[in-house]
């Protein structure tokens, strides 16, 4: 949607009488504006031209998370396939408090339960997320098997078939996700599922707020596995955790693995400059 038209669908939609749309450059999925309005009210508008379903999976996770109140979250206004209006939180450095309230949260989140996956698919970043599952297809190892690693690693083949991901290595990757994840024995946690530093926000009075939720219930671990991924939080973080809810013994050999899902995801989101790591991840795993 381009800018103007997104000015008169602000009006005509919400009555906003927009003063000012400023591109929002770190926004990679979708084009993203600060939205500034006559009555000095700020919002966070994000569209996607080619209508994904992306936006209106984001809005209904959100509601959720709202609704929840572990952790706070943009405020969602609107959202539909093509536009998502959320109320705009002014970014500040985080600190310590910041951290020890962002870990006390997600143990409050994650203690909420259901069943294995999500009632309905969405999406990690731009890529579809599959969560439908039935008990009797087997319990968590054979889930993140068939609807995590599984879909990603035959996306990724059918677009490169130079990278060696033959059938019996994934043979060997299989085995060692049910042989590491089969004595998980944990109930089934609410997880943000793309739980990095760019999804998290430190607000007004060190206040956390939540972004870009891929929501579904699975293992615990693996929103702590993905925050190790690209650059880790803060230490007050973990420590808020563990004192809230302590992790379980072998946790540390199960976070390659997690991992290994958002490794996939960005090799097949931005290409070559992933499939190495993809390589020696499986590779570590399966020796």
């Amino acid at each position: 949607m381009h800018p103007s038209e997104l000015r008169s669908w602000l009006r005509s939609e919400l009555d906003l009488q927009v003063v000012s749309l400023q591109p929002v450059p770190a926004a990679v999925q979708c084009p993203a504006f600060r939205v500034s309005c006559r009555d000095g009210a700020e919002y966070f508008c994000k569209t996607d031209p080619e209508a994904r379903g992306l936006l209106q999976s984001e809005y209904e996770a959100l509601e959720v998370l709202r609704h929840h109140g572990a952790l706070r979250v943009p405020q969602p206004i609107l959202g539909n396939e093509q536009v998502l209006v959320m109320e705009f939180i002014q970014a500040h450095w985080p600190s310590t408090v910041f951290w020890q309230r962002l870990g006390e949260g997600l143990a409050r989140l994650h203690r909420s339960s259901g069943p294995w996956g999500w009632p309905k698919d969405n999406f990690i970043g731009r890529t579809p997320q599959y969560n439908l599952w039935d008990r009797a297809q087997g319990g968590w190892p054979h889930f993140f098997w068939e609807r995590r690693l599984l879909p990603q690693i035959e996306t990724l083949r059918s677009s490169s078939q130079q990278l060696g991901l033959h059938d019996k290595l994934l043979q060997q990757l299989e085995e060692r996700c049910v042989e590491l994840l089969s004595p998980v024995e944990e109930l089934p946690s609410l997880v943000h599922g793309d739980l990095w530093s760019g999804n998290i926000i430190c607000g007004p009075g060190d206040e956390p707020f939540l972004i870009d939720p891929s929501l579904y219930y699975g293992h615990r671990e693996t929103d702590l596995a993905m925050t190790q991924l690209f650059g880790g939080f803060g230490r007050d973080f973990y420590q808020a955790y563990s004192e809230a809810w302590h992790l379980r013994s072998g946790h540390e050999s199960r976070l390659p693995l997690y991992q290994l899902y958002h490794i996939l995801n960005h090799a097949n989101l931005y290409g070559l400059a992933y499939h190495r790591q993809v390589v020696d991840r499986i590779t570590s795993l399966v020796q």
